[in-house]
């Protein structure tokens, strides 16, 4: 899954709602903070956080009633936040379902 990237207000890039990716879900990360969920296609997931998480961390969030557990990849700098690259895991189907209609629903509303 390539990252979609929109130019910011200084031509930086950020990552940002698309009809391919849907629009951002803010969910509460354990460690402090929070993560924003810009994409997610099978198992891997694209997040934006304002602090990194290193290759095979755990990334831990809860939002939409469950909890998200993901284990990172990589980490890249954008701008002033990260975008966390990894994989999702221990997700049952109805937190699934969740997140992706989360995701869809701003593009359905959007798109027409």
């Amino acid at each position: 899954m390539r990252p979609v990237f929109r130019p910011g207000p200084d031509g930086e890039r950020l990552s940002g709602p698309t009809p391919e990716t849907g629009a951002p879900v803010r969910l509460a990360r354990e460690e402090g903070g929070e993560v924003t969920v810009v994409a997610i296609e099978g198992e891997r997931v694209t997040l934006t956080a304002l602090e990194p998480a290193a290759p095979g961390s755990r990334v831990v969030a809860r939002g939409l009633g469950y909890v998200y557990r993901v284990k990172a990849h990589r980490s890249i700098r954008v701008g002033p936040h990260f975008e966390i690259h990894g994989r999702l895991f221990d997700l049952t189907r109805e937190a699934r379902r969740a997140l992706v209609a989360a995701l869809d629903r701003y593009t359905l509303d959007h798109n027409r």
